[in-house]
């Protein structure tokens, strides 16, 4: 009989399963997108184990970057001139 080696040889099998039920979303806006590619730039560095897939929400439409597919709002929001 097989003996099982670590734990974590049991949990890769786990969050490969879960990358189907799960996503890393980060929210922000046009005028804060500077910030978002300052601070995840290196996504694939920090995350290179996580295997979710990766979405940015902007105010306007922009292109995949980092890593993450970027999403953006149907129509501005009353409240956008709002945001930082």
């Amino acid at each position: 009989m097989p003996a099982l080696n670590t734990q974590s040889h049991l949990e890769k099998p786990a969050a490969r399963a879960a990358a189907g039920r799960f996503c890393v979303l980060v929210t922000s806006s046009d005028r804060a997108r500077d910030i978002f590619e300052i601070v995840f730039q290196n996504a694939e560095t920090i995350w290179r184990d996580c295997d979710w897939p990766r979405y940015v929400g902007f105010t306007s439409k922009h292109p995949d970057m980092y890593g993450f597919t970027a999403l953006a709002a149907k129509r501005p929001s009353p409240t956008t001139s709002n945001m930082c």
